[in-house]
Parts: structure tokens; C-alpha cells; sequence
């Protein structure tokens, strides 16, 4: 009795085996030689007759989950803000092998971890999506960890991305002018405006008439 591999790589059981009641039992074939992929199982049978036969059938390997992605970035810049976090769970989403299962877990900058309940399986597509949230996370980088595990048990490495999450409400205030502040016609045309705001954030400056 012999396995080969697509490359042509045997291996083989060259110890008789008897057959019993109409059955034959090989055991502790090694195949860690042979590669992933169709292999062909053979077995060649003698009676005391010298008569022969043989027959032939093929098996699949399969040792190693493909590689788990994660789409990234996460949002388009990457960022979680407040809206985004309140409004519902965050889905996140990449590929994996077909029919696999996926783990995951949130983890943010001060080690509280997320882990929902069950897993996600990819799609025939190998497209995965979970619905994740984040309202427990303090603000600051979060990683999302995911882990893959394909139909017949083999598991991936660990794969990770990270993002920004920012739920902190911002304030904005007017210093100047002041509220009721008449202007005349030297600052009509070129009026300063201050005020105070968060630190990199922007301003849309928006002027009416009442």
C-alpha cells in the first residue's frame, strides 16, 4: 500500500498485510512528506494463487489555514470617533479561507479586552463581517485580534490591526468679537474672529445676518 502527492512524492507501507474477515488495516502512515493537496492512496492485493489486484483512491490534505486578513484601514482615516462609536456596533471585516471559523477579541491602550460571545464564519466568498462594539474602550489606540480556524481544524496564526478611537465631545467657544460687540465700518471688511477649540481639530468659520 502507498500515498503519493501532485509532485509525485510516495510514501509507502512495504509490510504485508494480512487480510481478515475481509478486511486489511494499515497503521501510523506517515504523511508529513507528501504536500498539501490530492493525494492518491494504492493497494496492490495478492491471494495464494498469485493472483492480482489493485485499486486506487484519492484524499485531500490539508495542514495549514490560509493566510486571515483584516481590512484596513479600519475606517478612512482610521479613526473611531464619537458618532461612530454611539451609533452602534462597529463592523469589521477581511478574508480568510472558505468555511472557516473566526475568534476575535478588542483590546485598548489600558488592556481592557472585548471578546463577544460565539465566532464568525467566512463566507464561500472567504469574506468575513462581525458587528463589534467598542462603547466599553477607553479612547487611544485599540487592536482588534483575530484568529482562524479552517473546516478541518487547522488553526492560523493570530492576526492584528489597530485603530484610533476618539469619543471625547469637543467644545468650541467665541473670544472675540464679543457677544453684542458693534462693528463699525473700519473692521466691516476685515474682521478678526478667535476663539478656543480642540488642539488639531478644525473650525468651519460661518458668518449670518439676523
Amino acid at each position: 500500500m502507498c500515498s503519493s502527492d501532485l509532485d509525485n512524492r510516495v510514501v509507502s507501507s512495504l509490510v504485508p498485510v494480512v487480510v481478515t474477515a475481509g478486511t486489511w488495516t494499515v497503521d501510523n502512515l506517515d504523511l508529513s512528506g507528501l504536500a498539501d493537496g490530492t493525494l492518491v492512496v494504492r493497494a496492490s492485493a495478492m491471494d495464494g494463487l498469485g493472483n492480482t489486484a489493485s485499486a486506487s483512491q484519492n484524499i485531500e490534505k490539508d495542514t495549514t489555514a490560509t493566510t486571515l486578513t483584516i481590512d484596513g484601514p479600519i475606517t478612512v482615516d482610521n479613526i473611531i470617533n464619537n458618532a461612530e462609536a454611539t451609533g452602534g456596533p462597529y463592523t469589521f471585516s477581511g478574508t480568510a479561507e472558505s468555511g472557516s471559523t473566526i475568534a476575535f477579541r478588542l483590546v485598548d491602550v489600558d488592556g481592557t479586552e472585548v471578546v463577544p460571545v460565539g465566532t464568525v464564519q467566512a463566507g464561500t466568498d472567504g469574506i468575513w463581517s462581525v458587528p463589534l462594539s467598542v462603547a466599553s474602550l477607553v479612547d487611544g489606540t485599540v487592536t482588534i485580534y483575530a484568529t482562524e480556524t479552517d473546516a478541518v481544524g487547522n488553526e492560523g496564526p493570530e492576526k492584528s490591526a489597530t485603530f484610533i478611537l476618539d469619543t471625547t465631545q469637543i467644545a468650541v467657544d467665541i473670544l472675540t468679537p464679543l457677544e453684542g460687540e458693534q462693528i463699525g465700518s473700519g473692521s466691516a471688511s476685515d474682521l478678526p474672529i478667535t476663539g478656543t477649540g480642540e488642539p488639531n481639530g478644525s473650525v468651519l468659520d460661518r458668518k449670518s445676518v439676523v
